[in-house]
């Protein structure tokens, strides 16, 4: 079940095979957080916290995003300021993990700009 939805993401979001890590990723972290029938509706966090987890951070999986670049030197300032990537998980309330299509990397950034409507 996992791979399955973890390659239909993939697909979805037009990412490369070699990134296939990150959907699985993501596929686990939704499904901890998504109400089962067998907890009466509850997802597997509420159970074992035994308090309910909010969900309100979370953006649309593979939607284009645009990660802010920090510390541009002076000498390079008609450089873009933004990299543009997929957003490909999710590390914490306020940090998200990207994945660029140009490397082979995921990076963790704060400062966004996501474009839902691809």
């Amino acid at each position: 079940m996992i791979t399955t939805k973890a390659r239909a993401m993939r697909l979805g979001a037009g990412l490369p095979v070699y990134l296939w890590p990150l959907p699985v990723q993501g596929v686990a972290y939704l499904l901890n957080r998504t109400p089962v029938k067998t907890l009466d509706w509850e997802s597997p966090l509420d159970a074992l916290n035994q308090k309910p987890e909010t969900i309100t951070h979370l953006k649309a999986w593979g939607c284009k995003a645009y990660p802010l670049v920090h510390l541009i030197p002076r000498t390079h300032m008609q450089e873009p300021r933004v990299n543009i990537g997929y957003l490909v998980g999710c590390r914490s309330r306020n940090s998200f993990r990207f994945g660029f299509p140009s490397c082979v990397k995921s990076f963790v950034v704060k400062k966004y700009r996501c474009d839902n409507s691809a």
